[in-house]
């Protein structure tokens, strides 16, 4: 199958019904598949779920009535089940690693509409939980699959320092902390540690510093750079 236009409903919908005659037990494509046919139609069918969900909404969208029908009438899975979800977000949380080169997505970050951000979060939480002993939907196979693209499923140290760093933003109307900061020592040092990372990642040296996460950084006014003098 080769790459076409997925915001294209007509060759979509073509695509689909050729999809689903050479994929009989199977009604979703899959995001990772190395067939860029089936890639774009994987796209294709996170537009029609994105849009179905915002005209039963009654927000602006261009999905209609007669679209809806059409595609009910070719099996397309208007209501996804937990496993083609899963499935749907995993290759969207992987697509986002290949292009940013880590899984530390923010909590309200979306991708075509898709909460990618909340369930990367879910995926973390179900973890911990398993972790604990206690139960969890997720298996092994999801675990290895997360573990196959690298997912980071601790990110507690940075995210639990920003939001101390929120925290002291809030009490102080600023960022700088100081380096021996007697409330919370742990933060002072952090903030210094972020400084040393941007000026490296600067420099074009290696920094474990994203640029999300500077772009969080930047939204609480921090600064970067301190005039000792």
């Amino acid at each position: 199958m080769d790459q076409f236009d997925y915001t294209d409903f007509e060759v979509g919908i073509c695509r689909y019904i050729l999809f689903r005659l050479d994929n009989a037990d199977g009604v979703y494509p899959n995001p990772e598949s190395d067939c860029p046919g089936e890639q774009s139609l994987a796209c294709w069918s996170q537009i029609q779920h994105r849009d179905y969900k915002r005209f039963k909404q009654g927000t602006p969208t261009d999905m209609t009535q007669d679209r809806s029908k059409i595609l009910i009438e070719v099996g397309f899975p208007l209501k996804l089940g937990h496993d083609e979800r899963w499935n749907m977000c995993y290759g969207l949380v992987s697509s986002f690693k290949n292009e940013t080169g880590h899984t530390r997505i923010p909590r309200a970050h979306k991708v075509k509409g898709i909460k990618i951000g909340d369930w990367v979060h879910n995926q973390r939480k179900a973890f911990k939980a398993q972790m604990s002993g206690g139960s969890s939907s997720l298996t092994s196979l999801r675990i290895d699959r997360l573990n196959s693209i690298q997912f980071e499923w601790n990110l507690n140290d940075w995210d639990a320092m920003y939001k101390e760093l929120q925290k002291f933003k809030d009490e102080h109307s600023h960022c700088l902390v100081p380096r021996e900061y007697d409330a919370n020592n742990s933060l002072g040092r952090w903030v210094a540690t972020q400084r040393m990372l941007y000026k490296s990642k600067m420099a074009g040296e290696k920094s474990t510093i994203t640029s999300m996460q500077i772009a969080q950084l930047n939204s609480l006014g921090f600064v970067w750079a301190i005039n000792k003098g």
